[in-house]
C-alpha cells in the first residue's frame, strides 16, 4: 500500500535484525527482535512523549510502543543521563548480511506517560546509538497550501524515540480499555442474575468496518463537533489519495485508488474510526458496549416477558442495521451471535420452542450455549468449562510449537517465551471469571506448572513449588488476586479508568471524616443477595482490598502497590 505523501518520509531501508542476551561466557540467553532503522514510507507510529526518571535526574522524551519486540531498549546516552547503569548483558546483532556483538547494560528506571499519573518501573537494554523511527510533519508544504496557515501550530521538528517499549512491558503497550469492556458487560449480566433476571446478549459484526468508513460522512461528523475547517482541510489530505497493489514474489497488480477507509496502523485511524462509529449509539435504546468495531447489545428481562425482550432487541437491531446501511457499513448475520443468559432455574422457565427468534435483516440468529466475546467464551449460565478448556487447547499448542527448543534454549531465554507466550493467555480476563471452580482453578494452575516444567526441562510428575518461588511467581489463584487489585487501583486512582467501572466503588468513610488513616482507604462492601454475585469482580475486588494491611492500600503509584501486594502474597505463600 502507498501511503500519502505527507506522512512518507525518505530514509534508508528499514532492516529487521535478530538479537540475543549472552552471557559473560558468550552463551546465548535470549532470542528477540528489533527494528533498528528509519523505515521508509511508513504511516505514524505508536509514540508518545514520556518522563524517564532515574538517580540521576528526568529526561522528557518520545517512546516508541512496538508489539513486535520482546524486549525493552534504551539508548546508551541517555541511560547514562539517568543512571550510573547495570550489570553487563551483551547482545548478539544478527543481520540480513552480517553478525555482530554489541556492549549492553540492564538498567532500571522509571517511565511515565507526560499526562499520565502512573509511574512504572522498567528494566531497558542499553544500545549505543539507537536509531528508531523519528516522527515529523515535513517542513516543506508547498504540495500541501492549506497547511500554510497553521505552520506554527504544527510540529515541524523531529521527534525521535530514544526508548523502545517491547512485550516484556506488555502492560505499557496493550490498552486496558479491552479488559474494562469485558468487565461492563459481565459485571452487568451478573447483577441481573442477582436480581433473578435473564440477559438477552446479541453480538454484532461489521463486515471490513475499518476499511469502509466513508471519507465524505467522516469529514462531516468532525465538522459537526466543530473542528476547524483548516483541520478539516488536513484530515482530507490526510485520507484522500492513497492507492494500494498486491504482490506477488516480483510481479505487481495495477493500482487502486482507495475512495474509504482509515489506513489501518495508522496513530490517527482508531481515533477517526470512533468518531465515525460513536453515532451509532443514538440509535439504541438497551444496554450497549461499543469497543472499536465490536457492538455488544444486551437487555435484561423477566421469563414471562420473553417476547417483550426480543421485540425490544429487534427493534434495536433494525435500527443499528438502519444507520449502518446509511452509513455506509454493514452488519454481517453470519457472524452474529445470540445467546440468552441466567442461572439454571431462570432458564428453565423459557419455552425455546416458541420462543421468537433474533432477527438481522432479515437473517434469523440461532442461540448459542456458549459465543465467543472479545475473546472471552461466554457460557448462557455463566460456567466457565469452555473457556478454560480453550485456554488449555492455546496453551498446549504454543508450549508444543516451542518445545523442540527446549534442550538448546538458555534459561533466561526460556523464561521470557513463557512470559511472553504463555502466561497472557493464562491471565487473559481472568477478572471476569471470579467464579470459577476449584476444578478450573486446578486446571490454570496445571497449566502454568507446564510452563514451568518447560523452562526447567523437569518430568511431568516433579515437584515444581520450589522452582516456582525461583521463578518468584504466585500460585495462580494469588496471582489473579494481584491481578485484580492492581486493576482496582487504576480505577480508583487513574483519571483516564472508565466512569461505567469507577462508579461501582466508594470509600466507607470520606477522606474528610475524622477517623483513623487506615480506615479512610477502606472501601464500602456492596450489599449483594446471592452466591452468584458474590463472587463477582466487584465484590470479590473489594474484599480483597479491604483485607490488604493499610500501607499498601496508602501506596502512591502503581508500581509501587504492586510489588507491596506481590511481597504480600509472597509471605503467605511459604
Amino acid at each position: 500500500m502507498q501511503h500519502h505523501a505527507i506522512l512518507n518520509k525518505t530514509a534508508e531501508p528499514a532492516r529487521r535484525v535478530e538479537t540475543s542476551e549472552c552471557t559473560d561466557q558468550g552463551a546465548p540467553a535470549a532470542v528477540m527482535s528489533v527494528t533498528s532503522k528509519v523505515a521508509p514510507r511508513a504511516v505514524l507510529l505508536k509514540t508518545c512523549e514520556v518522563k524517564l526518571n532515574g538517580p540521576r535526574g528526568e529526561i522528557r522524551t518520545h517512546a516508541l510502543l512496538d508489539e513486535g519486540s520482546t524486549v525493552t531498549l534504551i539508548d546508551e546516552e541517555l541511560a547514562s543521563q539517568l543512571t550510573s547503569g547495570g550489570p553487563n548483558q551483551p547482545l548478539n546483532i544478527r543481520g540480513i548480511n552480517e553478525q555482530r556483538r554489541i556492549d549492553s547494560k540492564a538498567v532500571k528506571i522509571q517511565i511515565k506517560g507526560l499526562h499520565e499519573q502512573e509511574a512504572y518501573f522498567v528494566t531497558a537494554r542499553t544500545v549505543k546509538g539507537l536509531q528508531l523511527h523519528h516522527q515529523r510533519v515535513p517542513q516543506n508544504l508547498e504540495r500541501y497550501a492549506h497547511l500554510r496557515v497553521c505552520l506554527e501550530k504544527i510540529s515541524t521538528g523531529e521527534a525521535p524515540p530514544r526508548i523502545l517499549i517491547g512485550t516484556d512491558n506488555w502492560h505499557l503497550i496493550v490498552s486496558r480499555q479491552l479488559r474494562a469492556a469485558l468487565l461492563k458487560v459481565t459485571e452487568d449480566i451478573r447483577w441481573a442474575v442477582e436480581d433473578r433476571q435473564l440477559t438477552l446478549l446479541v453480538l454484532l459484526d461489521f463486515s471490513n468496518a475499518f476499511s469502509s468508513v466513508d471519507f465524505d460522512i467522516l469529514l462531516g461528523i468532525l465538522q459537526s463537533i466543530n473542528i476547524s475547517s483548516i483541520t478539516i482541510s488536513w484530515f482530507d489530505s490526510y485520507l484522500r489519495g492513497r492507492s494500494q497493489r498486491v504482490r506477488v514474489d516480483n510481479s505487481f497488480s495495477d493500482s487502486y485508488e482507495l475512495h474509504a477507509g482509515v489506513p489501518q496502523g495508522g496513530v490517527l485511524s482508531p481515533l477517526l474510526f470512533s468518531l465515525f462509529i460513536n453515532s451509532i449509539t443514538s440509535v439504541i435504546s438497551c444496554k450497549y458496549h461499543l469497543y472499536a468495531d465490536d457492538l455488544q447489545l444486551y437487555h435484561h428481562f423477566n421469563a414471562a416477558e420473553s417476547d417483550l425482550a426480543i421485540t425490544t432487541m429487534n427493534d434495536n437491531i433494525r435500527r443499528v442495521v438502519e444507520w449502518s446501511k446509511s452509513f455506509g457499513l454493514r452488519v454481517n448475520p453470519l457472524k452474529t451471535q445470540a445467546i440468552i443468559i441466567g442461572s439454571r432455574h431462570a432458564r428453565s422457565l423459557i419455552d425455546y420452542s416458541t420462543l421468537a427468534s433474533v432477527n438481522v435483516d432479515g437473517s434469523l440468529i440461532p442461540y448459542s450455549e456458549t459465543v465467543k466475546d472479545l475473546g472471552l467464551l461466554i457460557n448462557s449460565t455463566l460456567s466457565w468449562n469452555a473457556h478454560v478448556n480453550e485456554v488449555s487447547r492455546r496453551v498446549h499448542y504454543s508450549l508444543h510449537s516451542i518445545k523442540c527448543l527446549q534442550g538448546v534454549l538458555p534459561l533466561k531465554t526460556k523464561i521470557t517465551l513463557a512470559q511472553t507466550l504463555i502466561q497472557p493467555i493464562i491471565d487473559y480476563a481472568d477478572a471476569c471469571y471470579l467464579d470459577a471452580t476449584e476444578e478450573l482453578l486446578n486446571k490454570l494452575e496445571r497449566l502454568q506448572n507446564l510452563c514451568i516444567r518447560f523452562i526447567f526441562g523437569i518430568r511431568k510428575y516433579d515437584h515444581v513449588s520450589h522452582l516456582r518461588k525461583d521463578l518468584k511467581w504466585l500460585p495462580i489463584r494469588l496471582r489473579r488476586n494481584t491481578r485484580i487489585l492492581c486493576l482496582l487501583f487504576n480505577i480508583l486512582n487513574s483519571t483516564t479508568s472508565p466512569t461505567y467501572l469507577r462508579e461501582r466503588f466508594s470509600y466507607a468513610r470520606p477522606s474528610i471524616a475524622p477517623c483513623r488513616t487506615h480506615r479512610k482507604t477502606l472501601l464500602r462492601f456492596p450489599p449483594h443477595k446471592t452466591s452468584s454475585y458474590s463472587k463477582s469482580f466487584t465484590v470479590h475486588a473489594v474484599r480483597l482490598w479491604n483485607s490488604l494491611p493499610p500501607n499498601i492500600r496508602e501506596s502512591k503509584n502503581i508500581s509501587i502497590f504492586k510489588k507491596r501486594v506481590k511481597d504480600h502474597y509472597f509471605s503467605l505463600a511459604r
